[in-house]
């Protein structure tokens, strides 16, 4: 079993790249680093 620590982070970074997947045509360049980024280092 995976502990509660590991699932919420986890969970976010699932979402946060699904969103930037969906919009990934509308996102400029600048923004897409920045999210990849914040996905990257949480």
């Amino acid at each position: 079993m995976v502990s509660h620590e590991f699932r919420t982070p986890l969970a976010a970074i699932l979402s946060s790249s699904d969103l930037i997947e969906m919009y990934w045509d509308k996102l400029n360049e600048e923004k897409r680093t920045s999210l990849l980024a914040k996905i990257k280092y949480q």
